[in-house]
């Protein structure tokens, strides 16, 4: 999946601040791959990560971070244990917030790859990733 530049420039022309939910990875099987996305406003959403439980605890926690404006968390959530899903093991979750001016100030060409945290290691599939678009 890409990385929606126009979608979400329009969806934060349209609505304001939104956020957007992105599966980071997976462990075991899950409802949607990695790269995955959303965009979740305090009135709605667009896009899907996997429906269920997953959507739904993802929504919620997005409309709280744009409520209080954080600009980002991360969260791991077991699958059968906390949600009570028939999927595998676990789902990583990005949830970003994006306003007015955050579209324009990403670099042009490619979805760029970026760390999450200082010092944070990027998953294996980001690193092959970025390694055949190198080459």
């Amino acid at each position: 999946m890409r990385f929606d530049r126009a979608g979400l420039a329009e969806a934060v022309a349209g609505r304001g601040a939104v956020a957007r939910v992105a599966v980071a990875g997976t462990q075991g099987s899950a409802p949607r791959e990695a790269g995955a996305a959303m965009l979740v406003w305090a009135a709605g959403q667009a896009g899907t990560i996997g429906g269920g439980a997953v959507e739904w605890q993802a929504a919620a926690a997005a409309r709280a971070l744009l409520a209080r404006g954080g600009p980002r968390r991360v969260d791991r959530l077991p699958l059968r244990p906390a949600l009570g899903q028939c999927c595998g093991r676990a789902v990583t979750l990005v949830t970003e917030v994006w306003d007015a001016g955050a579209p324009a100030a990403l670099p042009a060409g490619p979805p760029v790859a970026r760390p999450l945290a200082e010092g944070a290691a990027r998953p294996l599939a980001v690193r092959r990733l970025v390694a055949r678009v190198r080459a």
